[in-house]
């Protein structure tokens, strides 16, 4: 089992940390090996375990709080759902009719403008979920993983209220407001940095050789509250007949949460870990801050150092596009874009899916909040099972028929890819040709079964990455998925609210495409023996990008003048600081002329 070193654990998905817990539980065979270092971090981690034995219960940081924290806060996130959706649509109807009173709340318009809100409102929330998260990320090293689960619990919680007081009839209408709520969710960085955060918690305070499974049961609770929320708001709704009452239940339980947080949940990073962190975060501030005084001040250097910034989150991807191995070639690297790019257009589609499924119900069947509620509660509750069950058992059969490779892909990786990718074809397939609500709904369970497309597809590509270097693959994976995430579902809906008037099934089309796609590309894998993953060669940088920018020598001319000072103090002696300068600046210019007139040579002969 491949495990990710120090901290990047968090990036793994969710859907890869279930299933192979799963298999390992169902395998019996958990064979990690403590494989952490001796370096000062994991050295106060050790030491901060063992302090936690001789602690009482209520202050122990264990497994079990944090699985309880997260099935709650994902109970609280879904049990409102399916009731807020036709609520929304209440609003947005009356909004509707109070400009044209021929309006019905069955008419295309108001779905229209529904789905136009919703998008906007994901899309909000996902734009500053990226921003945020990437702050929060860093943050809870530095400040501890106790006052972010705090602060996400507290901004959903603002979030919640702000849902309740704009679907009152007596607060004026205006889409913005909500677009601006959603905003405020992603402030706390979201659903995806409450799993991250709740990784990092466990990472902290569990030894490594069990540290898949207990994320196993993490990611566990956090699915069980994505089916368990919407099944209790279905309940409710039966039960009383009042929608609104599920926001109620919501905001009680988030209250009960940061309650909880602020109360009950120890911290689990060490006090030394915490200082380290934040010392070397002022230090490196202090870098970035001599090197920005360096320049003068302007829009342009401003907008230069914003580029950087993303360039630089951004540049991670880069790792995706695998270098030639010596023995075969670019095989493996037509092998890693294949299978990522299955991996993207599976995701796309997952993530973007639910939300016009449930407005065509609506529109198309006058599908009521109860009966949305059983239909995500059933999406969540079945893709659990699929991920615990299904999945380990089709795998565990899978290798008693056919040879596992462990660095290059196998035919159990392409048959287990394939047969999701299936599933998920067949879900829109399936919405086309529905006659009633209840085959959209059946359609829960056909999109269950494809969840294990995700952790066999992240399976099979780490089987060409050295141990040393998963985080970061899985890194660069988690910036597309970023993506992915803030675009596909609004993208989906914007398709679905302009194609309402003629052609409600036409975003579903869309769907088919794309993952017809996929079934495709992932016949185009080729399959080979083993190979020795250190046998790639490395990557080359040009002479130009190797030389140091202006910026650099200006860097080194201050570094070397103030170093100079300093001798000069204890030890004086005539400075070169100048000289050694001069004839730095020589050698970049030399250099890159001799770069410049070779390439104008080139090109002369080309020519």
């Amino acid at each position: 089992m491949r495990e990710a070193s120090s901290e990047t654990q968090p990036l793994l998905d969710p859907d890869y940390i279930a299933e192979e817990a799963a298999v390992q539980i169902f395998e019996s065979a958990i064979t990690d090996v403590d494989q952490e270092d001796d370096s000062d971090d994991i050295r106060w981690l050790r030491e901060q375990r063992l302090a936690h034995k001789s602690l009482a219960w209520h202050r122990k940081p264990t497994v079990t709080i944090m699985c309880a924290v997260l099935f709650l806060y994902f109970v609280s996130a879904m049990v409102y759902v399916a009731s807020y959706v036709m609520l929304l649509l209440t609003r947005v109807c009356i909004h509707e009719q109070s400009l044209d009173a021929s309006v019905v709340c069955s008419d295309s318009r108001v779905q229209q403008s529904m789905t136009s809100i919703q998008a906007k409102i994901l899309l909000a929330n996902g734009v500053v979920g990226v921003i945020a998260g990437g702050k929060i990320g860093g943050m809870s090293d530095r400040v501890g993983r106790k006052p972010l689960l705090i602060f996400a619990c507290g901004m959903a919680l603002i979030n919640k209220i702000g849902d309740l007081l704009l679907i009152l009839e007596s607060t004026p209408f205006h889409p913005w407001f909500f677009i601006l709520n959603g905003g405020i969710m992603g402030l706390g960085g979201g659903i995806s940095m409450m799993v991250s955060l709740a990784s990092s918690y466990v990472t902290d305070i569990v030894e490594p050789h069990a540290r898949t499974t207990m994320l196993g049961f993490t990611i566990g609770a956090f699915y069980a509250g994505l089916g368990v929320g919407p099944l209790i708001g279905s309940f409710i709704v039966h039960g009383t007949g009042e929608p609104l009452y599920t926001l109620y239940v919501s905001i009680g339980l988030n209250i009960c949460l940061v309650v909880l947080g602020i109360f009950v949940i120890p911290e689990s990073r060490p006090q030394k870990s915490l200082h380290r962190s934040q010392s070397m975060h002022l230090q490196r501030r202090a870098s970035f801050a001599s090197q920005r005084s360096i320049r003068p001040p302007s829009w342009k250097n401003y907008i230069h150092d914003v580029y950087d910034s993303v360039a630089e989150s951004l540049s991670i991807v880069q790792n995706l596009w695998l270098p030639k191995h010596r023995a075969i070639g670019f095989i493996p690297r037509y092998n890693f874009v294949l299978l990522v790019a299955v991996e993207c257009l599976v995701i796309a589609s997952a993530v973007a899916i639910g939300g016009p499924i449930v407005m065509y119900a609506v529109y198309n069947f006058h599908a009521n909040s109860e009966a949305l509620g059983y239909y995500i509660a059933a999406t969540g509750l079945s893709k659990t099972f699929v991920l615990y069950f299904v999945s380990p058992l089709l795998l565990h059969l899978l290798k008693k028929i056919s040879t596992v490779h462990w660095s290059a892909p196998d035919r159990i990786d392409m048959i287990m890819i394939s047969i999701a990718v299936f599933f998920e074809l067949c879900v829109p397939l399936l919405v086309l040709v529905a006659k009633n609500e209840m085959t959209v709904f059946a359609t829960a369970i056909l999109g269950s079964l494809g969840a294990f497309c995700t952790p066999t597809v992240q399976s099979t590509i780490i089987k060409y990455v050295p141990e040393n270097k998963t985080g970061t693959i899985f890194g660069a994976l988690a910036v597309l998925k970023n993506i992915i995430g803030m675009l596909a579902p609004s993208g989906a809906l914007y398709v679905y609210s302009q194609t309402v008037n003629f052609m409600p099934k036409a975003v579903f089309y869309v769907f088919v495409a794309l993952l017809f796609i996929a079934a495709v590309l992932i016949q185009f894998v080729r399959l080979h023996g083993e190979i020795d993953i250190n046998e790639f060669h490395k990557k080359r940088s040009s002479s130009i990008e190797s030389l140091p920018s202006s910026s650099s020598v200006s860097t080194m001319n201050s570094t070397q003048e103030t170093h100079g000072q300093t001798h000069s103090e204890t030890n004086p002696q005539p400075a070169k600081n100048s000289a050694n300068v001069t004839t730095i600046e020589s050698v970049i210019a030399g250099r890159r002329a001799s770069v410049s007139l070779q390439r104008d040579h080139q090109k002369q002969t080309k020519g």
